[in-house]
């Protein structure tokens, strides 16, 4: 068994990343809408980031989004919110087919 983060994005990564927590439960979601957030019950809170970059959402406005995360603060909370979801990410397990501890890979958020 593989242990593997996915981070949705936006109201349809996050639906699709939703679908993922049938298999693994290292499923974070991104969104910069609380309704699309909050719809998204199958993954817990703590692995939920919400940017308040417009007070409710981008409009469909994907430029508007890119502008908008060139502002530092919104980098800062990515990041802390990717290295808090890599924390809670095993980077080892155990194969069944070996009989031994394999290590799957040293990680570092940048």
């Amino acid at each position: 068994m593989m242990n593997i983060l996915g981070i949705g994005v936006g109201e349809g990564g996050g639906k699709i990343a939703m679908s993922a927590t049938e298999f693994n439960r290292n499923i974070g979601a991104i969104n910069t809408n609380k309704a699309d957030l909050d719809s998204l019950t199958q993954i817990s809170e703590s692995k939920k980031l919400l940017l308040n970059i417009s007070g409710g959402g981008s409009g469909k406005d994907p430029n508007f989004v890119k502008e908008s995360l060139k502002n530092q603060i919104f980098k800062d909370q990515i990041t802390e919110f990717i290295k808090n979801l890599l924390a809670t990410t095993p980077l080892s397990t155990f194969c069944p087919h070996c009989a031994k501890k394999n290590k799957l890979k040293d990680t570092e958020a940048v």
